[in-house]
């Protein structure tokens, strides 16, 4: 765990911060899943349609550790067993 500088406490995020936010998150996945259950289609279209930043920064996050750990198998794997799976 990096240590952190009194300079930095501004920009991290308070535990109490981060409690909060995903309070939100599990609340809006809670919601979603109630109006997909109840057949309000256009309503939970219109839900995934505003969550879609969020999705993106998802996509790319696991496209980049699918990146590193393709590289490791590769970089560590002997040729004869490169490719098995």
């Amino acid at each position: 765990m990096q240590e952190i500088n009194e300079s930095d406490e501004e920009t991290l995020v308070s535990f109490e911060e981060y409690v909060k936010h995903l309070e939100k998150h599990q609340n809006f996945l809670q919601h979603l899943q109630e109006e997909y259950q109840a057949g309000n289609l256009r309503h939970v279209k219109m839900l995934l349609n505003e969550s879609k930043r969020v999705c993106d920064m998802m996509d790319d996050i696991n496209h980049a550790q699918k990146k590193r750990v393709r590289g490791r198998t590769y970089k560590d794997s002997k040729k004869h067993t490169m490719f098995l799976r």
